[in-house]
């Protein structure tokens, strides 16, 4: 699921994904009978900004820059803005 909240609400997003994901962990460890299946909420706010815990959820042995992942973010912010204005 995509999210691009405003940057006021990443943190309530990150939540409710962890949360609406929930269940498909258990049906996942169940699956590959594994212990413990973890939910990283990737939530990046329309300006860029991120949540305090951001950083930590990517410690999965995953290398994302996240200097990239941010500019990305505003770039595709631009973009919607630069379509809506020229309306």
């Amino acid at each position: 699921m995509t999210a691009i909240p405003g940057d006021c609400r990443v943190r309530d997003k990150e939540q409710e994904k962890i949360g609406r994901y929930e269940q498909l962990e258990e049906e996942i460890a169940k699956l590959w009978n594994t212990k413990t299946v973890t939910v990283i909420p990737v939530v990046i706010g329309a300006l860029g900004f991120i949540s305090d815990c951001f950083e930590s959820y990517l410690e999965v042995g995953v290398e994302v820059k996240l200097q990239v992942v941010q500019k990305t973010t505003l770039l595709g912010t631009a973009g919607i803005f630069k379509k809506t204005l020229s309306m």
